[in-house]
């Protein structure tokens, strides 16, 4: 098992990821990418927190492919 995959999962009914570990979820905000940060902060129910980095790194961004997803994922 990958070290992610202790932290969390998909659940097999909703399909959606859950956090396992919220202590090992917490540490790794500050390792990864931004990305990464953003799907973490929502694992961890900070939403408002990961719709304000979002929004901050789409600001900053010049790659239309992020800006794309961001739309479909606030759609």
């Amino acid at each position: 098992m990958s070290e992610a995959e202790d932290i969390w999962r998909t659940d097999p009914t909703t399909l959606q990821d859950v956090i396992l570990d919220r202590p090992a979820g917490e540490t790794r905000l500050g390792e990864g990418p931004p990305l990464e940060r953003i799907w973490i902060l929502s694992l961890l129910e900070r939403h408002e927190e990961a719709v304000k980095e979002g929004q901050q790194l789409l600001a900053r961004s010049q790659d239309r492919h992020l800006e794309l997803g961001f739309d479909r994922q606030s759609g």
